[in-house]
């Protein structure tokens, strides 16, 4: 029913916008800048790795965030990437592609945590100091990480809001 579809979009809401303070977060502890009008996350900063120069939070209006996207674009005056955390535009005319598709997913948080008091298989632990975020990247690395420079800065450590977990296989 209707409360079903006002609770999909309430957590695709807030997924978007824990998406933006990761973006924030990143960037800032880069030394880059962000900001947000009508619904896009824009930087016109070098994006690093794994990351877009914008990002559609909200499902607002097409018009005004095409039109950001296309003042983004002329800025630039080089390739970038940008994100519809929505999937509710159509770029193509404007000369973007898809480059994957992927899915907002939910956890209820009062949810107890599946298999907690098992202990066969990895076991995750939270990443605290400097050096053992040297080794979570570099195990980014060893695995395929295309990266040619550090993402993830000792400054997301110190920040409250944020949390890197690693498991040993």
């Amino acid at each position: 029913g209707g409360d079903g579809i006002v609770a999909v979009l309430r957590e695709a809401l807030l997924a978007a916008a824990n998406n933006v303070d990761w973006y924030n977060a990143v960037f800032r502890s880069l030394g880059l800048s962000g900001a947000i009008e009508n619904g896009v996350w824009t930087s016109r900063d070098e994006a690093p790795p794994y990351h877009s120069n914008a990002v559609i939070v909200s499902p607002g209006d097409g018009g005004a965030q095409r039109d950001i996207i296309r003042r983004l674009a002329a800025d630039l005056a080089r390739p970038f990437s940008f994100k519809d955390g929505f999937a509710s535009q159509d770029f193509t005319d404007d000369g973007f592609g898809v480059l994957f598709e992927a899915s907002w997913i939910w956890r209820d948080p009062t949810a107890p945590v599946p298999g907690q008091d098992r202990h066969d298989g990895p076991q995750w632990r939270r990443v605290m100091t400097p050096t053992e975020l040297d080794a979570w990247e570099a195990g980014l690395r060893a695995n395929g990480s295309p990266a040619d420079k550090r993402v993830f800065t000792d400054r997301l450590l110190g920040d409250p809001a944020m949390a890197f977990y690693t498991a040993r296989d």
